[in-house]
């Protein structure tokens, strides 16, 4: 349950990312069309001492997209697209010898793999 809220909140996350992305892609756009590339100043860009009124809401704008698209890419890099695989190599050799002479050779237990496994799983 927790991962599936994880899950929704991440995708939440980059749908936020990749649609304000695209609108301040455009709204800079706008700002180099219509203010830049005019032949004769009749528009000018808004002065600094105003920044809270004009420039404000774009900067916090792209902040938010940004760190939203970080944490996306983390979450996609770290959570859905890396995996481990583990090779267990077990160099134990089953013994050799025999203590007695009607004893059968004895070879290696088969749950010391599992227990082995398992130690590392708990790590």
């Amino acid at each position: 349950m927790a991962g599936a809220i994880i899950r929704g909140f991440t995708t939440l996350v980059e749908l936020f990312a990749n649609f304000f992305f695209w609108y301040t892609f455009a709204m800079t756009g706008w700002w180099f069309v219509f203010f830049k590339l005019q032949e004769r100043v009749y528009c000018l860009l808004p002065a600094l001492d105003t920044f809270d009124l004009n420039y404000y809401p774009y900067e916090s704008m792209l902040i938010a997209v940004t760190v939203c698209k970080f944490l996306s890419l983390a979450y996609k890099i770290n959570f859905e697209q890396a995996a481990l695989d583990i090779f267990v190599i077990d160099w134990e050799s089953p013994r050799m010898y025999q203590h007695r002479s009607n004893m059968p050779k004895q070879d290696v237990n088969p749950w010391r793999r599992l227990f082995i496994v398992n130690e590392f799983n708990e790590l």
